[in-house]
């Protein structure tokens, strides 16, 4: 494992996104991952990387440490064609998921927890601290199978 991630960032949204590292912009949001960096001299050999072209209703799934980035959108401006990032976590219903935040601080804002929720996928919750949801907040109940 090459990062921390319990070392926190600071959000510096227009100094980090003017970041360049090799001539290219590495800001992220406001943030520079390379503050989680265990190794300061660690140095990604991105020779090795390996690009993934999906067509359109195509996916991939990655565990969330792994060093991922994207090309920039090839569509035209103003294209009908969309690229979307969709951000799901997975973890055992024994977690304490937000403990004790009533709000999360991201990108240079807070976000409410009030409409949050964890969606029980499989098996059953096995925390009672944890709020879970059923339903969508326009009303759709969630399709729940045990294992």
């Amino acid at each position: 494992m090459n990062y921390d991630e319990s070392r926190g960032m600071t959000y510096k949204a227009e100094e980090i996104n003017a970041l360049t590292k090799e001539g290219a912009k590495r800001g992220f949001y406001g943030y520079d991952y390379r503050e989680l960096q265990i190794d300061p001299n660690f140095k990604v050999d991105e020779r090795k990387a390996v690009s993934l072209e999906m067509k359109a209703g195509q996916c991939v799934i990655f565990w969330s440490t792994l060093m991922h980035a994207s090309h920039p959108n090839s569509n035209p401006p103003g294209s009908a064609d969309v690229r979307i990032g969709y951000a799901s976590r997975y973890v055992p219903s024994t977690v304490d998921v937000y403990p004790g935040y009533n709000v999360v601080t991201e990108f240079g804002g807070k976000i409410t927890l009030d409409n949050f929720g964890c969606v029980i996928v499989a098996g059953e919750n096995k925390n009672p601290k944890n709020r879970i949801v059923t339903k969508t907040r326009r009303g759709y109940s969630f399709t729940h199978y045990s294992i």
